[in-house]
């Protein structure tokens, strides 16, 4: 812990923006320590933060996220990002709230190197993403040819929530070569994987209103028990679509993961990521676990504040699967895309107010627990590798999930 202080503190000694960004921030805390300075709390966070002491993790508190944007933020967005877009008022209004703090964290606060090429490469991450919103602004609504086939190959369902509020997205991977076959192409597919994206992260908006924090990161659990090795093997349009779909997605949703977790991972794909992963930066192997079946899964997810309920029944947990297809129209249903409605205000966590409470914050029968953001750059790994490009693939994989 000392060493990694004494480096942070030589960071903002060379360069005073980032110390000004580094410093203590006024916080809305919504867990059950922060009871002196709010008015209020959410039930949920506070059984919640409950079940992380007995797990000796850390608190809601005590996540990041759970930070909104200060004024410090704020004015270096604006001075130093916002001056230098073709666009400012146009890009800016493009973003939610969340958005824009989520991207600022992932560009500068969280980024590596000098901060003039970290303000270099976010006016221009601002300026893509605007850009998009603003071109597809009914991206959920919208039906774009072959969604139907990447939706079966992909399997993609939503569950619950884990201890901190972030929503759990599972992947059940089946032939991508299907995709291929429809035939999609890479740059058809990349535009549906960002509506899947835009949708878990629409998802995750929503569990904010019901449960109190702010999140922008979510879970991924991605299931490899059935994909075709051989097809990414022998095929390599289904290995250039694989890469396109991460490589897509991936440029429009930084700083989304949360925690990865590869399940019923196949020898040979252990095989390979065991090869890549010196390539891989600390900070993003830590998000990582590759994982064989149900037996070390779910002890790995508990263990990591994801409790059985909050997983999809796909995947032997309690959470009834909401297919991403259904997601969908129930999200458009609600209202979405839009921006975040304001946070509910709670009550003190006494028993009235637990009575009063949302109910079933990970999962259940009603529309709320119906309730991305992560694509797939781990399936890249296999696909790269068996086409001779690991090391290009593991120095991506550690951009990819950062």
């Amino acid at each position: 812990m000392g060493c990694g202080t004494s480096r942070e503190a030589a960071k903002a000694a060379a360069d005073p923006r980032l110390g000004m960004l580094m410093s203590p921030r006024v916080s809305r805390r919504l867990s059950s320590k922060s009871l002196e300075n709010f008015e209020a709390v959410s039930p949920m966070v506070a059984d919640d933060d409950a079940k992380l002491e007995k797990l000796k993790l850390p608190l809601n508190e005590d996540m990041q996220e759970d930070e909104l944007a200060t004024e410090e933020e704020k004015a270096f967005l604006k001075e130093e990002i916002e001056a230098r877009l073709e666009d400012a008022d146009g890009t800016m209004k493009a973003f939610d709230e969340t958005s824009k703090t989520r991207l600022f964290r992932g560009m500068i606060t969280n980024n590596k190197g000098p901060m003039e090429k970290r303000i270099e490469e976010a006016v221009e991450m601002y300026g893509r993403v605007g850009a998009w919103l603003n071109a597809h602004g009914d991206v959920l609504e919208a039906e774009l040819p072959g969604e139907s086939v990447m939706f079966s190959s992909m399997g993609s369902t939503l569950g619950g929530q884990d201890l901190y509020g972030h929503v759990v997205w599972a992947e059940k991977l089946g032939d991508i070569g299907a995709i291929v076959d429809f035939p999609v192409s890479t740059e058809g597919a990349a535009a549906i994987r960002m509506k899947i994206m835009e949708a878990i992260r629409a998802a995750q908006i929503r569990a904010n209103e019901a449960r109190g924090p702010q999140r922008y990161k979510q879970v991924y659990i991605i299931d490899l028990g059935q994909l075709s090795i051989t097809s990414l093997m022998a095929r390599p349009a289904v290995r250039a679509m694989t890469l396109e779909i991460v490589k897509g997605a991936n440029a429009f949703y930084p700083e989304c993961l949360w925690k990865l977790f590869i399940v019923n991972a196949p020898f040979v794909f252990r095989s390979v990521y065991s090869m890549v992963s010196p390539l891989i930066h600390e900070v993003t192997k830590k998000k990582i676990k590759i994982l064989g079946g149900p037996r070390t899964y779910f002890a790995e997810l508990e263990k990591n504040g994801i409790p059985r309920s909050a997983v999809q029944t796909c995947l032997g947990g309690g959470c009834p699967d909401a297919p991403l297809q259904d997601l969908i129209r129930d999200l458009v249903a609600d209202g979405f895309p839009r921006a975040a409605r304001k946070t509910k205000s709670f009550a003190v966590a006494t028993d009235a107010a637990a009575e009063d409470a949302p109910s079933s914050p990970r999962g259940g029968g009603d529309g709320a627990a119906k309730k991305s953001a992560m694509i797939l750059p781990v399936v890249a790994i296999a696909a790269a590798v068996f086409a001779g490009s690991s090391v290009l693939t593991g120095l991506y994989l550690s951009k990819a999930v950062q």
